[in-house]
């Protein structure tokens, strides 16, 4: 699982499933939501294998989408 908390712009959503697209993740299950001027994300994740990302995997894959948001 992973949460993003960002500024809601146009094309946010769009920029995190690309990112995780990228990365060869698979999103299994999403809940977004607007709260005020801000969007808070929570995408469940798994691997082409079909399993969670390793923890090591994880932050991995929050440092990229970090990264695709700044």
């Amino acid at each position: 699982m992973i949460e993003v908390r960002a500024h809601d712009t146009p094309g946010l959503l769009h920029t995190v499933a690309s990112a995780l697209t990228t990365l060869g993740v698979s999103v299994v299950s999403a809940r977004v939501q607007t709260l005020g001027a801000d969007a808070v994300d929570v995408f469940y994740l798994q691997t082409a294998a079909g399993a969670p990302p390793t923890p090591a995997r994880a932050t991995g894959i929050a440092s990229a989408v970090r990264d695709a948001l700044a």
